[in-house]
């Protein structure tokens, strides 16, 4: 549709739309592309139009929206986006790489970051690093019009994926102490999250609370603290997933927590009662990591303490840096030490155990022997033995053939009458001559094993001299032998004839033959007599027999 001019207008101001020149002013952009021609006429008809003529407005660019900072991770594409209002708008991008000291424009792709649509109103950036990080960005906008605008500058903040660089190291410490476990880690704004496996790595848990045993700190830090540690806790794994803006998140080696016990002793050694010779131990039973044992003794009852380091003599020791304390060849003289056992371990302080005492009883030793007894009969007679050992008991013996067999003494009997049959001395009473050449012996036992038996000792029991047969009177003829004898019985018997010439108001042992009469066996149980007279009627006799006993 075309349209005459005909009046000056306002918008736009028209002037000379009657003559050849048709001047426009005061513009607006909404006029753009109108089309304006001129129908020329004159006397002659018909008239003549000229072609159209195309008005272009062009508006002067108006930024309606600035470029904004823009903070990505490494490798991940950016762009910068202007909005503008105008007509035939040219885009420049300019880069800073000096905090906005100085600026270039960005004409190629070549390096990096990799650049596209430098001259459109979306800068695309590519292969984008951490060396990019603070690089600053901006565009020149202009047109047919000016002047030209700049827009505010923009900030590109890289930030970097997590990378450990730094991983926990193995621990080991004692029980209820402290550990830590260390983190170096680079990245943007970091986080960290401790975790723990108790089953060598299978399975991992979080640690998000502090515990009791151990007790954890800083779980969300580059360094995880661990006090209070038990032994529950050795072989554990601790790791740390460090995360931050980029992805993805970075986890460090294990690192392993052992946790050595202390020494504890769970069975103590106990007191050791045995007899001379024989061999014994003490022994512990203790826990604690990488445990060392010595072993001491004192001589003193405690007083002071020695390390066993050889074997000795008496007594004879082995394993004296075990558990186990090996004793043999103990002698009475050892009786009394005592022992006592340090055990040491990769934690301290190191544990002393209870000390203990060795007792060594003696062997039953008979140090006196009983010895032979004569007596005479229904007198008294002992045995008699002393001997060395520990708790001694005493069991006397009888033999009546001579030791061919061994009667035990356990009641007093009657002839003869015993006591003190269970001790050192065996008394007999009332001893009839039946007991004579009965053998006696003594075993004496103890604690100690084997028992001690004395030699034999015999009982010699005398009888009393008893006359049986009494001598007789006698009646012979003048010149005539004769004798006077009798029977008797006893131990050792002697004989001493006597004779009497008064009536027996007076006695005289014979002693010789002498004369009138003639006598022999008068130290023998038949005096005989010779050469007797007349004058010798009436003399008596008689006979002293007197033995070993009285």
């Amino acid at each position: 549709v075309w349209s005459n001019i005909t009046t000056f207008g306002t918008s736009p101001a028209f002037t000379g739309w009657t003559t050849n020149t048709l001047n426009v002013g005061n513009i607006p952009s909404t006029v753009n592309n109108n089309l304006f021609r001129c129908i020329i006429s004159g006397t002659c008809s018909p008239s003549d139009t000229t072609i159209n003529s195309r008005l272009l407005v062009s508006a002067p660019v108006v930024i309606t929206a600035q470029p904004s900072n823009k903070s990505v991770c490494e490798g991940v594409n950016a762009n910068f986006i202007v909005s503008a209002t105008g007509t035939a708008i040219s885009y420049q991008w300019q880069e800073s790489i000096n905090n906005g000291s100085s600026w270039s424009n960005i004409n190629n792709s070549d390096g990096t970051p990799v650049y596209n649509n430098w001259d459109a109103a979306n800068l695309l950036l590519t292969d984008i690093s951490q060396i990019h990080n603070g690089y600053k960005y901006r565009c020149n906008l202009s047109n047919y019009c000016t002047p030209s605008l700049m827009t505010e500058e923009a900030l590109l903040s890289v930030n970097t994926a997590p990378f450990i660089s730094l991983h926990p190291q193995d621990s080991t410490i004692c029980a209820l102490f402290s550990a830590s476990f260390n983190t170096g880690a680079n990245g943007t704004a970091l986080t960290y999250k401790w975790q723990r496996s108790i089953n060598n790595g299978t399975t991992w848990t979080t640690i998000t609370t502090a515990g009791t045993g151990p007790l954890f700190s800083g779980w969300t830090t580059g360094t995880l603290n661990l006090s209070n540690v038990p032994v529950s806790a050795n072989n554990n794994l601790f790791r740390c997933i460090v995360a931050g803006t980029c992805t993805p998140s970075d986890t460090t080696n294990n690192g392993k927590l052992v946790v050595n016990s202390l020494p504890a002793i769970t069975t103590q050694p106990v007191n050791k009662i045995i007899c001379e010779g024989s061999i014994t131990n003490f022994s512990l039973t203790a826990t604690g990591s990488n445990l060392t044992y010595q072993w001491q003794a004192s001589t003193d009852g405690g007083t002071s303490w020695s390390d066993i380091t050889t074997a000795g003599a008496s007594p004879v020791y082995a394993g004296w840096n075990t558990n186990n304390l090996q004793l043999s060849n103990a002698l009475v003289s050892n009786s009394g030490y005592k022992y006592r056992c340090i055990v040491q371990g990769y934690c301290e302080p190191e544990k002393i155990s209870n000390e203990v005492t060795l007792t060594v009883n003696s062997l039953p030793a008979i140090i006196s022997q009983p010895i032979d007894s004569t007596i005479c009969a229904l007198f008294s007679a002992s045995f008699n033995v002393v001997a060395n050992g520990t708790t001694l008991t005493y069991k006397w013996q009888r033999s009546i053939n001579n030791g061919t067999t061994w009667t035990t003494i356990t009641t007093a009997g009657t002839g003869p009458l015993f006591s003190g049959w269970t001790t050192g001395t065996l008394n007999l009473s009332n001893v009839p001559v039946s007991a004579n050449n009965n053998l006696f012996r003594c075993i004496v036992a103890g604690t100690c094993t084997p028992s001690d038996t004395t030699n034999n000792g015999k009982l010699v029991v005398n009888s009393l001299p008893a006359i049986t047969t009494q001598p007789v009177n006698k009646i012979i003829c003048e010149g005539s032998i004769t004798n006077f004898s009798l029977t008797a019985t006893g131990s050792n018997l002697s004989y001493q004839w006597q004779e009497s010439t008064d009536g027996g108001t007076s006695w005289s042992d014979i002693t010789t033959a002498g004369a009138s009469p003639v006598y022999a066996g008068y130290t023998s149980n038949t005096l005989q007599l010779s050469d007797i007279t007349s004058s010798h009627t009436g003399n008596k006799y008689r006979c002293n027999v007197s033995g070993t006993c009285t």
